[in-house]
C-alpha cells in the first residue's frame, strides 16, 4: 500500500467487486491517510530515538556540571539509565505495537517534566522549544497511531481485499528503523 499505488483502475478491472466511483476515491483517499499516518509513527519512532540520544548526553553534562546539583551522580546514572532504556525500547517496539509504545513515552516524557518542574520551576524555561517539539512529534504520532488502526478498518469495510490490509500491516510491522538505498538492501 504505497501512496502511488491507487485503485483508480480498480473499477473498470472488477466490476463485481465495487460497484460505484464514490467508494474507489474514498479508498484511494484512506490510503493517502494510512500512508501519512505511517509517516507520522514513523517521525514519533524517530523522536524517541532522539530523545534517548538527548537522555544520554544529558547525564554527560549534568555529571560534568558539579555546581548546584541537588542530586548525586549516582541519582543520575540511575534515572538517565532508566529513561534511556525505557525511551529506546519504546523506540524498537514501534514496529511491533506503534499505539503502546509511543504512548507509554509520551506519558514518561510528560510525567518527568511535570515533575522536574515541582522539583525545580525554573527548570521550565530551560530547551522549552524542544521540550514542545518533542511533545508535538510524540503527540502527533500517538494519535496517528490510533487513527492507523481505523484505516485499514476502514479500508476492510469497504472491500478492500484482507490480504491486501495484512500485507499493508505486515510491512509497517516490520519496517526498518532506517530506510537504506536499494543497493545496500540487494545485497543482503
Amino acid at each position: 500500500m504505497e501512496s502511488n499505488l491507487l485503485d483508480d483502475d480498480f473499477f473498470e478491472e472488477n466490476p463485481s467487486t465495487i460497484k460505484d466511483k464514490k467508494t474507489i476515491q474514498l479508498i484511494n483517499k484512506t490510503k493517502i491517510n494510512a500512508n501519512e499516518k505511517i509517516k507520522d509513527v514513523k517521525n514519533a519512532q524517530t523522536t524517541l530515538i532522539v530523545l534517548s540520544v538527548l537522555v544520554i548526553i544529558g547525564m554527560i553534562v549534568s555529571l560534568s556540571m558539579n555546581s548546584g546539583i541537588l542530586v548525586s551522580h549516582t541519582e543520575i546514572i540511575i534515572e538517565s539509565v532508566f529513561l534511556f532504556c525505557v525511551y529506546s525500547i519504546c523506540a524498537f517496539r514501534v514496529r511491533f505495537n506503534p499505539r503502546v509504545s509511543i504512548l507509554i513515552a509520551l506519558l514518561l516524557y510528560l510525567f518527568m517534566n511535570v515533575l522536574i518542574i515541582f522539583l525545580e520551576p525554573q527548570s521550565a524555561i530551560n530547551g522549552f522549544i524542544l521540550k514542545m517539539i518533542i511533545i508535538f512529534y510524540l503527540l502527533k504520532g500517538t494519535i496517528a497511531a490510533f487513527q492507523l488502526n481505523k484505516n485499514f478498518e476502514l479500508l476492510y469495510s469497504l472491500g478492500v481485499p484482507k490480504k491486501e490490509i495484512e500485507d499493508a500491516k505486515k510491512k509497517f510491522m516490520r519496517m526498518p528503523l532506517m530506510e537504506y538505498p536499494k543497493e545496500i538492501q540487494n545485497e543482503s
